[in-house]
């Protein structure tokens, strides 16, 4: 099955005091980061911004291919078709902000050319290869509108899978005001992934990370910096690529490359 790669990145940074769409995990900004990661699963990726982080994205594209030798510096794997599309603002008479992110859902699923996406937040910086793998594995085309993980700290909204048919029930929530997420779920059958499968699968806490405040971008860095490094590398650019390898396959005993 075919799917497409949906990138939110139209927050407002509102807990910052810089634009968090700019933040870089080691090099290469994170919502590049997430285009690089999804390209091993999804055959289009559609980057939904806002007005305001519209153009930091667009400049950003001319340096992707800097950013694929980066990574990629001895594979030939082709990127995936990708396109930048705005929050549709005709929903919400421009009130994004008090909309959130529901409203990027409801964009990309209506520019996605398959009947399935992962939707990811780029501001997810370790999300890992069996993570992804894992919500594809349970998804069921005949049976399943959505897949998403659940915890004790509840529904993983921003890292799932949806399809089309969510469209008309967000588009009807946000007409009623309603703006959390979790407020679709009743209405479509949604396959949850529990803690029991996350554990067999390898997949650790660590994805769900999200680089919310200042904070979050302290101990995001702090844990980039001190962990998965490669002592034996011999430049700095190796150094990076190596732990970005190590974090992204974390949980594989035999990398997919």
């Amino acid at each position: 099955m075919k799917f497409s790669g949906i990138i939110l990145a139209g927050g407002e940074s509102t807990r910052f005091d810089y634009n968090k769409i700019k933040i870089k995990i080691g090099k290469v900004p994170l919502f590049i980061d997430q285009i690089f990661k999804l390209n091993f699963f999804c055959d289009e990726i559609i980057v939904v911004s806002n007005l305001k982080n519209y153009k930091i994205i667009s400049n950003e594209f001319n340096n992707i291919k800097k950013y694929y030798k980066f990574y990629f510096q001895k594979k030939n794997k082709i990127i995936a078709p990708i396109k930048i599309v705005l929050d549709d603002d005709s929903l919400t008479n421009n009130n994004f902000q008090s909309v959130g992110p529901i409203a990027g859902i409801f964009t990309g699923l209506k520019e996605a050319n398959n009947q399935y996406s992962i939707i990811q937040a780029f501001d997810m910086p370790f999300t890992s290869y069996n993570l992804f793998s894992l919500l594809i594995s349970k998804n069921d085309p005949e049976h399943i509108d959505a897949v998403m993980i659940k915890t004790q700290k509840g529904v993983e909204v921003l890292c799932a899978i949806y399809s089309k048919k969510c469209i008309e029930v967000i588009l009807q929530n946000i007409k009623n005001k309603k703006y959390k997420i979790t407020e679709i779920l009743p209405y479509l059958n949604v396959h949850f992934i529990s803690e029991k499968e996350l554990e067999s699968y390898k997949v650790d806490q660590l994805n769900f990370f999200n680089v919310n405040s200042e904070i979050d971008d302290y101990n995001f860095k702090s844990i980039w910096n001190n962990g998965h490094s490669e002592s034996f590398a011999s430049s700095p650019d190796i150094v990076t690529y190596k732990k970005w390898e190590n974090f992204f396959y974390r949980g594989i005993e035999n990398r997919i490359n």
